[in-house]
């Protein structure tokens, strides 16, 4: 099995322990925050600055600074966060569209409007994502048994 599948099995698991306890989606998706907390950490390392070596002068991070030596990714790094999807049961987190309008330029390129030459993107987030996703599982799991360990039952995965 897959680890996509592995976490959507423990999801699957929370969710029916909060059907047979009557909780509400919220308490599911704090434990899933706090699961992947660390990864929100990793992602905002990896966001390219306009320094270091994800910054060359034909890059997304460049093109997207609109002042010599200015980083393109303050506010971008700013808007890291878990993302507010109401009706979801799963947790997001990336870039808030609002506070960074950019962040998606930045991951998956974009054709230079004056030059017509595409910028390749840097892809932050899926590189984060593989990353962590098997210490997501572990946390997950973690957390999981442990709220089945407050209500007297077992979790089997």
């Amino acid at each position: 099995m897959s680890i996509e599948s592995d976490i959507a099995n423990v999801s699957k698991k929370l969710s029916q322990l909060a059907r047979g306890l009557k909780k509400e989606i919220q308490e599911n998706k704090k434990l899933k925050k706090k699961a992947s907390r660390f990864a929100l950490e990793v992602m905002r390392a990896k966001v390219p600055t306009g320094r270091g070596p994800n910054y060359s002068s034909g890059s997304a991070a460049s093109l997207l600074s609109n002042r010599k030596n200015k980083p393109i990714a303050g506010s971008l790094k700013a808007s890291i966060q878990f993302l507010n999807l109401r009706k979801s049961e799963d947790v997001f987190f990336g870039p808030n569209a609002k506070k960074a309008p950019h962040g998606h330029l930045v991951e998956f390129g974009f054709k230079h409007y004056k030059s017509g030459k595409f910028v390749n993107g840097i892809h932050y987030c899926k590189r984060t994502y593989e990353e962590t996703k098997e210490t997501i599982l572990k946390n997950l799991v973690a957390e999981a048994k442990k709220e089945f360990e407050k209500q007297g039952e077992e979790l089997s995965i």
